[in-house]
């Protein structure tokens, strides 16, 4: 599975997960037109996904460890930096734009969804008005791009602007 493309800096960078022989689902990279993705697999991960990279090559993804809470992480320049909402019960880092502003969802001790932005290092929490949960999937410079469900259970598109 293919989650996010950059072609802007000349070749292209793909990022996505893939099933391994032991049908483990490990996060990836591949810069084309090279043959072969690298592994991204936080240790101590059971599951990894890369879910985006913006152009400077900073890619994002989840991880599942084997306890079964779900994290975000960022990967530049070789190491990994874990993402989590505080005080959330899981984490996932949806998309990242060219000045790391980071989007996804987290989960609450309620099991209920939240959207989330990254400012800097602090965490700003997206909630659609009347929203059973919410998502956000996308960033563009200052644009969100989301999903939200309301109290008949009708999932709804958004484009949050500032």
């Amino acid at each position: 599975m293919v989650f996010g493309i950059n072609a802007s800096s000349g070749y292209s960078v793909f990022v996505g997960a893939y099933w391994d022989t032991s049908n483990n689902v490990r996060g990836f990279y591949a810069f084309g037109p090279g043959p072969y993705p690298v592994d991204l697999q936080p240790d101590p991960a059971v599951l990894s996904y890369a879910t985006a990279v913006n152009s400077p090559g900073v890619i994002l993804g989840r991880w599942d460890t084997p306890d079964g809470n779900t994290h975000g992480y960022l990967w530049a320049s070789g190491s990994f930096t874990m993402i989590d909402v505080p005080e959330a019960v899981s984490t996932i880092a949806w998309a990242i734009n060219d000045t790391r502003t980071i989007v996804g969802e987290y989960a609450d001790g309620n099991g209920t969804t939240h959207g989330f932005r990254t400012i800097g290092a602090q965490f700003e929490i997206i909630d659609f008005p009347a929203a059973t949960s919410t998502t956000v999937h996308g960033v563009s410079g200052t644009t969100l791009v989301g999903s939200y469900t309301d109290v008949p259970g009708v999932t709804h598109g958004f484009l949050m602007t500032p």
